[in-house]
């Protein structure tokens, strides 16, 4: 897969993770509205799923720029 599609494809998959952490969040908080962490936390941990990831994409663009050698080869 490209590095730009595979970057898009990341990029797209974390606002969608980013809107469901917010949207339990505020489901949590609707229902017991004195437990407004709640959505902070949701939203750390939805953000961790996110960057983790984004890491193997961020190692390969790194291995690409410090000119690495092709992987099989």
């Amino acid at each position: 897969m490209n590095i730009k599609m595979q970057g898009g494809y990341l990029h797209a998959m974390a606002d969608m993770i980013q809107s469901l952490g917010v949207m339990i969040g505020g489901g949590i908080i609707w229902v017991k509205p004195k437990w407004v962490l709640v959505e902070l936390i949701c939203t750390l941990v939805f953000s961790a799923f996110a960057l983790a990831a984004s890491v193997p994409m961020l190692k390969n663009i790194f291995g690409i720029l410090m000119e690495r050698a092709p992987r099989g080869s």
